[in-house]
């Protein structure tokens, strides 16, 4: 039974201090600064291929954004937890489950791209408690941008993926 006691207690201590070591390693950064693209911050879903007023499903706007916890980095990685809001409008819903594609593009000190990221936040539209009708809805999305690229991040530009048809259609 000490045998065992013994043992448990040496991996505690070893397991704790690789953790110390680990925490240590990482390092608190400046988060960087997030602009909204101004040709993809408004997305349009369509029930069917058809893209005409009558089958616009819903539309959401990129709203704002926060950095609920901390940027860093360590020795491999950049971490950017960014935390987004969007606000969807139903127009002729058969579902309130959502899918909203999201792109994010690093840039250095230079505007120069680093890297671009892709995300889907999946959520749903709400409804009315007194007549069960969908309503704007506020969705809460969180990007976990990590890179293993060594340049560091100074500007993020976030946006919805749409194509050219879709773009097109809302301009």
């Amino acid at each position: 039974m000490k045998n065992i006691l013994v043992f448990f207690a040496f991996f505690l201590l070893f397991a704790c201090d690789s953790l110390n070591k680990l925490n240590k390693s990482e390092e608190l950064i400046a988060c960087p600064d997030v602009f909204f693209s101004g040709e993809h911050r408004d997305y349009i879903h369509f029930e069917n291929e058809s893209l005409n007023l009558q089958n616009i499903s819903y539309s959401a706007n990129i709203n704002n954004y926060d950095f609920i916890q901390n940027c860093s980095k360590n020795e491999h990685s950049f971490k950017i937890p960014i935390d987004i809001l969007i606000v969807a409008k139903p127009i002729k819903v058969s579902s309130a489950n959502l899918k909203l594609p999201i792109y994010t593009i690093l840039l250095d000190e230079n505007d120069d791209l680093i890297e671009t990221q892709y995300f889907l936040i999946e959520s749903s539209l709400t409804r009315d408690s007194d007549n069960r009708s969908f309503v704007e809805s506020e969705i809460y999305g969180k990007l976990e941008i990590v890179t293993s690229n060594k340049i560091a991040i100074d500007n993020i530009i976030v946006g919805f993926m749409i194509n050219e048809e879709k773009s097109e259609f809302i301009d």
